[in-house]
């Protein structure tokens, strides 16, 4: 299992870099799902939220639910473990038409590192 706090950390390092601290950044871990969230808001304002995927968290009914709820307050980016790019793009984006970015790990530079045991 990916240890989804290492790969929250990595991203959040990563949209520092990229300039995104101009914005406040919330994250939440959801350790039942496995699931990160980062939510970026303006003077308090939602502009969108990043879904941190991993394996487990992929498998929740309510996946599409979260994204389409998200999607009403803002941007939607749902970021995926490599092995499961091309199946999570072709089902998203049947879905949710166009309606979210979808990113690799590798896209992005995130290493994943496995739970300890």
């Amino acid at each position: 299992m990916i240890d989804i706090q290492d790969v929250i950390m990595q991203r959040l390092g990563q949209l520092e870099e990229d300039g995104a601290d101009e914005y406040e950044m919330e994250f939440e871990i959801l350790t039942q799902d496995n699931l990160g969230i980062i939510q970026f808001f303006d003077d308090d304002v939602l502009l969108g939220t990043e879904f941190v995927e991993t394996h487990v968290s992929l498998q929740r009914e309510d996946l599409l639910d979260d994204y389409l709820d998200a999607y009403e307050d803002g941007f939607v980016t749902i970021i995926v473990p490599d092995d499961a790019y091309f199946e999570t793009v072709e089902h998203i984006k049947n879905e949710l038409d166009e309606a979210a970015d979808i990113y690799s790990y590798s896209a992005l530079g995130i290493r994943p590192t496995p739970m300890a045991s």
